[in-house]
This record gives structure tokens, sequence and C-alpha cells, in this order.
């Protein structure tokens, strides 16, 4: 993916450049950039191809607009901050991996006096693991310059402080949820200033964080009233989100070839 340069604005400038090119939003969560490498680790590369497909063909026809919460960059962007799980998993079993391979190979050398050549039992370099997680974080590092990002507002911040008081969704008890509260309160604020400045397209609160943003698969109810009242609907997926803006566009396109 070509860079860019990372646009970090505040509401206002950002709400002044939508308003001048309106499209539908799409207002993606850390997790859904994460879990990249997340699926990676399962094996998952469908799930990932069908993500990344969806932005690279909604960004390159202009289908959306592509929107982050600046601390989304801030989280997604914080050193380990997706590989330092699945690398600590790893260094376990790395760890008897290169024992027994070390065992192995005296052993041939010293009871069978085989060469160590002949064995291609090799140790594994845990640095290799790290490279790896880093270019699969890199990929979704890569949308982040094709993205606007916004600073929160005082008044983002102001309802995600709430939030946290009354731990209502995205808060909970039990969790530390400030982020999550600021990057949906972002969200909020933000969509409140553009209806004020007719902003009329669809927005969609991408997030495949279920255990803080849904109930039953749907949009928890502790949301449902911020959430409306800006008209802001959620989806678990990017390509859940892309398809609502795909049908939609294929339907006023149809529309506009009747006319």
């Amino acid at each position: 993916m070509t860079r860019g340069h990372i646009k970090i604005l505040t509401e206002n400038s950002a709400a002044k450049l939508i308003a001048a090119d309106p499209r539908p939003l799409m207002i993606v969560d850390t997790c859904n950039l994460g879990n990249i490498v997340g699926l990676a680790c399962l094996g998952n590369s469908k799930a990932i191809i069908n993500s990344l497909n969806c932005l690279c063909e909604g960004i390159s026809k202009k289908a959306f607009h592509l929107l982050v919460a600046h601390q989304v960059y801030i989280e997604f962007t914080r050193p380990g901050q997706f590989i330092d799980a699945p690398l600590s998993k790893l260094e376990e079993a790395i760890k008897y991996w290169n024992a027994t391979v070390k065992t192995y190979k005296v052993i041939r050398s010293d009871y069978y006096h085989l060469p160590d050549a002949e064995t291609s039992y090799q140790p594994f370099d845990i640095e290799s693991a790290k490279q790896l997680y880093n270019e699969l974080v890199d990929i979704g590092k890569g949308f982040l310059y094709k993205a606007i990002i916004v600073k929160a507002s005082a008044r983002a911040k102001k309802w995600a402080y709430r939030r946290q008081g009354e731990r209502k969704r995205p808060a909970h008890e039990g969790k530390e949820s400030f982020g999550d509260c600021e990057i949906c309160g972002t969200a909020l604020s933000f969509l409140k200033l553009l209806r004020e400045m007719q902003f009329s397209e669809d927005a969609y609160f991408v997030s495949e964080n279920k255990k803080d943003f849904a109930y039953s698969g749907l949009l928890h109810p502790d949301l449902r009233h911020d959430f409306d009242e800006v008209s802001l609907k959620y989806c678990k997926s990017i390509p859940e989100a892309y398809n609502q803006i795909s049908q939609k566009l294929i339907i006023s396109m149809r529309g506009k070839r009747v006319g």
C-alpha cells in the first residue's frame, strides 16, 4: 500500500473536510485492524483478505471516508501492542524446542557419531517470529495513512469520563475501559458535529469488541440511545459495514440510471 501522510485533525477540521466531500463514514476500532495478527495466528487468511479487500476497494473507489479516533492510532502504534501476547505464548514452546534440538544433536554426535550437518532440525529464533508479527501489524498500519484521524474533543472526553464513572458500555466492572470510552465518545461527538452541519450520509462504527459494544450480536442497549441520536450504525466487521455501503451505492446508482 502506498504510504501518504498521517492526518491527525481536530473535530472541526475533520468535519469541514468531510462536509466538503460527503461520503459514508466507516469508523474503525483498534481491534479490527489488530485482528490481522490475531486471525493470522489462527490461520484464517480468508477473513483477513476479505477485510483488506473491502478497505482497499472502498478507499480506491472513494466509497467511504475511513475514520479512526486518535486513541485508535495511539493504541495501534504502541510498541508490542499486538505481538507481545503471541510472542509470550511462543517463548515457552521455543525453549522446549531448542532444548530438544540441542539434546538430539548431542545424541547423534556422541552416541551415533554422526556429523551435525546431517540433521535438518534447527533452533528457532524468536526474532524471526517478532519480525513476522511486526510485518503483519504493518499491514494494518498502512491503512492509518489512508484514514482521517480525529482527536478527542472536550465533549468526547467528557462523555468518556462520564461513561467510565457510570460503568455503562463500553465501560463495565473489572476492566479499565477509558480507551474504549474515548474511542466511542470521539465517534459520537464527531457525528453530532457533522449532523449539525447537515451531513446526511450513513456512518458505521465498526468494532469486533463485542464484549464492550454488543449484546446478542447487536449493539448493546447501553449504547442504543447515543448511537440513534446521531444516526450511527454498529457493525462487527469491516466486510459487514462495506456490504451495507455497497448495497446502498448500487441502489442509488440504479435510481440515477432510471432517472
